[in-house]
């Protein structure tokens, strides 16, 4: 279980793309709304909502869990750097995101010429460019799980941004 937590809950996932990912192949989209849900219901981010992941074992459930808190762990390190240039150790990845109203989009990739190129991160905010160090993230990451052979990362760097909640502990992650 993955949960990314803000005050008041005003933060929605809303994409993510994968390219070039050795598990999730070439190219991998999904959209966690209905965007008919953000039409139809202009309130919505002011409700409770949810995204449910379900499937078969062994789909990657997990990994692409895994793969959003990484991303988002990643962002803060380079937020709190203000270096938009810091080396994301995984693939290609674009994610939006709602907080507190504002929808951000964050992409270390571009497509020229049926190739994809890594750039530095870029972010807009409504469709405006901002800087890494104006990122909004969500104010904590929850990972959670019941399995020993779990894929969350361990992390020790930010204790009051990532929380790992399952059987593998810091002095012992494998």
């Amino acid at each position: 279980m993955l949960l990314l937590l803000n005050n008041l809950m005003k933060f929605n996932l809303k994409k993510l793309v994968l390219k070039k990912h050795p598990l999730f192949g070439e190219s991998f989209d999904i959209d966690f709304t209905d965007e008919n849900d953000f039409i139809k219901n202009k309130n919505i981010n002011d409700a409770p909502y949810a995204s449910l992941i379900i499937g078969p074992n062994g789909t990657g459930k997990s990994l692409l869990l895994k793969e959003v808190s990484d991303i988002f762990l990643y962002l803060k390190k380079a937020n709190e750097s203000g270096d938009s240039f810091t080396k994301y150790n995984g693939g290609y990845f674009e994610i939006g995101y709602s907080i507190f109203g504002n929808y951000i989009e964050v992409k270390n990739f571009y497509i020229e010429e049926k190739k994809i190129k890594r750039i530095p991160i870029t972010i807009t905010n409504n469709g405006k460019d901002i800087l890494v160090s104006e990122l909004e993230l969500p104010q904590n990451i929850i990972v959670s799980s019941l399995l020993l052979n779990d894929k969350f990362t361990v992390n020790r760097d930010y204790p009051d941004y990532y929380k790992y909640l399952g059987i593998r502990n810091l002095k012992t992650p494998s």
